[in-house]
């Protein structure tokens, strides 16, 4: 059984964001298993649930993407379908 803990961050909408994270994280070794977006006014909202929470969150700052830890929470997957439990 995984587990992903999850965070959630805005940042403005441009296009190559979330390749760069993506790419960030790929080179620090963190596996992203959950993502979800949502547009708004401009802006993005992205969730994702990943294996190394603290790494995340270290690489997220430093690119001056502030996470929000109100939504922090785990997914188990079961029998490979997502749950959440906040």
């Amino acid at each position: 059984m995984k587990k992903a803990m999850l965070l959630t961050f805005s940042r403005g909408d441009r296009p190559g964001i979330l390749e760069e994270l993506v790419s960030t994280f790929w080179a620090k070794g963190i596996h992203i298993l959950t993502f979800e977006t949502e547009l708004s006014n401009g802006s993005v909202k992205v969730h994702l649930g990943v294996d190394k929470l603290a790494l995340a969150r270290e690489i997220l700052c430093d690119h001056g993407w502030k996470p929000s830890p109100e939504h922090d929470g785990v997914v188990t997957y079961v029998d490979e379908q997502p749950v959440m439990q906040a």
